[in-house]
């Protein structure tokens, strides 16, 4: 069983903000709880992830055990609070990583989106997305882009595609 122990660090200022022990990690652009209370307004409520990196993989009985002792005192662990009851449990292995996280008004909006964040954006499905563009209906303003969560290159679309996808929506309601 792998468990994730998260730091959250400000991408702006570098300020370590809160840690958490999850079973399964944010991505590059998902939303999280962690705000930056220097580089955001006070009524904010979420910041999005802009990197993610490996710290470490724990799995000796030794380094464990001393993750174990120390977790308590600097991490939130209410999601995997059940699993970690007494002593370390057998056959866990943690990877402790660090994200970085941008306040939502401070994000910038960029002009290529994922197939997955146009879908959030126009609440049209995914591969309702994918089948237009296999079928040519969305051809022009496409590229393949570098995205550090898909592993590799991914396709990305124009945010003008997902102003002709929310059209393409209402046309098919209608």
């Amino acid at each position: 069983m792998k468990i994730f122990d998260v730091c959250f660090q400000c991408a702006i200022c570098n300020l370590t903000n809160e840690t958490f022990v999850v079973k399964e990690p944010w991505q590059v652009g998902d939303e999280c709880p962690v705000i930056c209370h220097r580089c955001s307004p006070d009524d904010e409520e979420s910041a999005i992830v802009t990197w993610i990196d490996t710290d470490q993989v724990l799995e000796g009985k030794e380094e464990l055990a001393e993750w174990y002792e120390n977790v308590r005192y600097h991490a939130n662990t209410e999601e995997v609070a059940h699993l970690l009851l007494g002593e370390v449990p057998e056959g866990i292995v943690v990877e402790t990583m660090t994200a970085w996280a941008v306040p939502k008004s401070r994000y910038p909006v960029r002009d290529w989106v994922t197939v997955r964040e146009a879908s959030e954006l126009t609440g049209v499905p995914r591969k309702t997305i994918l089948t237009w563009i296999e079928r040519g209906k969305l051809f022009e303003m496409q590229t393949q882009g570098w995205i550090q969560n898909a592993g590799g290159s991914t396709l990305l679309l124009h945010r003008n595609v997902v102003e002709r996808i929310e059209k393409m929506k209402k046309e098919k309601e209608d």
